[in-house]
């Protein structure tokens, strides 16, 4: 799981989506099979990449709130809210798609 993280994020969601469409036969479920489940590692590797995803924008996020109360950047206040918002949305789309 190297390199850019934002990149993986497609990638991660396409391999939740084929697993969660995978099924396992059992003849004691009452549709007679279930989803197959992650293994632990899979799991593991899924929460980082997809963390490692977000984190960025919360940490832009964060930089971009702090600069704001700034009051040496006043002049900037209107562009640092475009910025912020645009950040916000963006983050908000990840963690909905996440959830």
């Amino acid at each position: 799981m190297g390199g850019r993280p934002q990149d993986m994020f497609g990638y991660l969601l396409e391999a939740v989506k084929r697993k969660e469409a995978h099924y396992i036969e059992d003849k004691t479920a009452p549709s007679g099979k279930y989803h197959a489940d992650f293994s632990k590692r899979e799991r593991d590797t899924i929460y980082v990449g997809l963390k490692n995803s977000v984190s960025p924008l919360r940490v832009t996020l964060r930089l971009l709130t702090a600069i704001a109360d700034n009051p040496k950047y006043n002049k900037f206040k209107e562009s640092i809210k475009v910025l912020r918002d645009k950040v916000t949305v963006e983050l908000t789309e990840k963690c909905e798609v996440i959830a």
